[in-house]
């Protein structure tokens, strides 16, 4: 009689052989399915080839191409090739051409045919610029304040212009990507531009555009206003802004933190005063009456200073 303990031994031995062969056969499928998805994967008419880029209008697609050739060359795992048209990394691929072009606003991709990749973007629009403070250089700002790309000479009048906010004589490199102000405070002072060239137009004529802001060192901004003899007057402003942030120059975001909202809030609040405050400058007789310019009321104007609250201060040259 073969003992208890024997047996027992057998039986481990049978069971431990029999998972050691069902690992063989899984090994043996795996690495068959695995090398025939491979094989697969590489052939020709899988791949794609061709690229199409649409939507470009101051990029040339020579020089986006490459960005997107570089994500797809190479295999994954050192099988499987990138430019497979079931396995290409769309999202990759477009988180590189946004980090390679700040110009790029949106990007989309799309599959023609098996062969054929469409690249479709959408560049930002160049709704200001920002130039440093002897304005030998300039870079376009979208509508949140975002520099984006170097802008050539213009000519005044041809973009809104901000100076100030950010350090100047740095390399250009230095200023894409940056936000000159946080974006909230940036669109409130257009806000307020805006509305102030209506009521120097609706108080006297529009003759008179604003053309520039200057972000001053501290808490003072100016917002000049020029005519097309390019006389020129200046309104100051002075309005709350985030603790401990001025214009002086910096590396801050876009974005204001939420526990700093009442901070701008007050911003907006000490806009909005400003603009009453403007308004009723600009309808008083007292103002009018000294606005006696030969040619133009307000040719003689140096400044509207709103800095103080209902204290408001005016000067004429004459």
């Amino acid at each position: 009689m073969v003992p208890r303990k024997d047996i027992l031994k057998s039986s481990g031995k049978l069971r431990r052989k029999k998972k050691f062969d069902n690992f063989l056969i899984f090994l043996s499928i795996f690495l068959f399915i695995f090398t025939s998805l491979a094989g697969l994967s590489q052939i020709d008419r899988f791949l794609i080839k061709k690229i199409k880029i649409r939507g470009e209008r101051t990029l040339s697609s020579d020089i986006i191409a490459p960005v997107i050739l570089e994500e797809m060359s190479g295999k994954f795992l050192g099988f499987f090739p990138k430019n497979n048209f079931l396995i290409f990394k769309k999202t990759k691929i477009i988180e590189n051409i946004k980090k390679n072009f700040l110009v790029i606003n949106n990007v989309s991709l799309s599959l023609s045919d098996i062969n054929t990749l469409v690249v479709e973007i959408e560049e930002r629009q160049a709704n200001f610029i920002w130039c440093e403070k002897e304005k030998t250089s300039c870079f376009y700002l979208n509508s949140e304040g975002l520099i984006f790309n170097r802008a050539p000479g213009f000519s005044k009048g041809v973009f809104f212009r901000f100076e100030g906010g950010l350090p100047l004589g740095k390399e250009p490199s230095y200023y894409l990507g940056k936000f000159i102000i946080p974006t909230e405070y940036f669109k409130m002072l257009n806000t307020f531009k805006q509305r102030a060239e209506d009521a120097v137009k609706n108080n006297f004529s529009d003759k008179w555009k604003a053309t520039s802001y200057f972000l001053k060192e501290g808490d003072d901004l100016e917002l000049f206003f020029e005519n097309k003899e390019e006389q020129k007057w200046k309104i100051i402003l002075a309005p709350r802004k985030e603790e401990e942030y001025s214009f002086k120059g910096g590396d801050a975001g876009g974005v204001l933190s939420v526990e700093k909202e009442k901070s701008w809030i007050g911003f907006g609040n000490d806009l909005e005063l400003a603009e009453r405050n403007l308004s009723t400058i600009l309808s008083s007789k007292a103002f009018k009456d000294s606005a006696n310019g030969e040619t133009d009321p307000l040719q003689d104007l140096e400044y509207i200073d709103l800095r103080f609250g209902k204290k408001i201060f005016y000067k004429f040259t004459n």
